[in-house]
């Protein structure tokens, strides 16, 4: 299966100690399309598109004045050990082995809203960019529209040449800017509820954490059949039976 889930704001670039090398993004031409835009851009349009307090529309105004379309080695680093956020914290992708590594590289993808869809060790450069940006070029009104294509193509091709399915872990931010519905694949979604109370609620962080550690138990365990999500149990988590669908599975803690 593929596993996808979204990128982080909070990025410390660094590399693996494993010794695997860095690879290529998938859309480089896009890339530099969309990072010649954001040159473009002054600070106050990062406050008005991003939404961004004046400080951090500096600090991403100076990124993409550095940002280099065929950067130098020292640039870069791999994207699922630079990512530093919530769902990152789930993965601890510094705790892969060289083979979880390798089988994550083959089955993980980051949506991104400046580089589309990234390979765990694809090289980026600092930046942030999220997918719900508005943006204004080439007829273009949103990052999704801008990625809706491609996107849409890379992964029909990609659930046809592999014959399998994917497991949705990424926010519902990211998993806008892939119309699923025409993918013709399984999709598996899972559904992450905290008991308070004696209710069931969704809690922001502890979701993105949790959708995480499930990319981690995938990628650790490497499964390959659905069915055996449903063992996950990371954090005091456990399947729902009564709630779950075979599409929406419900873990609880």
């Amino acid at each position: 299966m593929t596993i996808i889930i979204s990128p982080a704001k909070k990025l410390t670039p660094t590399n693996n100690s494993l010794g695997v090398k860095t690879t290529q993004n998938e859309f480089p031409t896009k890339l530099n399309e969309l990072v010649d835009y954001a040159k473009s851009l002054s600070e106050q349009d990062l406050i008005d598109k991003m939404k961004i307090s004046p400080s951090l529309a500096q600090l991403n105004f100076d990124r993409f004045q550095k940002f280099q379309d065929t950067p130098s080695a020292n640039a870069i680093t791999q994207a699922i050990y630079t990512f530093k956020g919530d769902t990152y914290v789930g993965v601890k992708a510094e705790n892969f082995t060289k083979d979880d590594l390798l089988f994550a590289q083959q089955n993980l993808l980051i949506i991104s809203g400046l580089y589309g869809m990234l390979k765990p060790l694809d090289g980026i450069q600092p930046y942030r960019f999220e997918m719900g940006t508005k943006i204004d070029f080439n007829g273009y009104k949103s990052l999704y529209e801008f990625w809706m294509v491609p996107l849409f193509e890379f992964m029909k091709k990609r659930v046809e040449t592999e014959k399998n399915g994917i497991l949705n872990l990424a926010s519902e931010e990211y998993s806008k800017a892939i119309n699923f519905n025409k993918i013709g694949c399984k999709i598996v979604t899972p559904i992450f509820k905290t008991e308070k109370n004696g209710e069931l609620k969704t809690v922001g962080i502890l979701s993105k954490r949790a959708r995480g550690m499930m990319a981690s138990y995938v990628i650790k365990n490497k499964i390959r059949d659905y069915a055996e999500i449903n063992e996950f149990s990371e954090d005091g988590y456990g399947y729902s039976n009564k709630l779950s669908t075979s599409s929406r599975p419900v873990f609880i803690k």
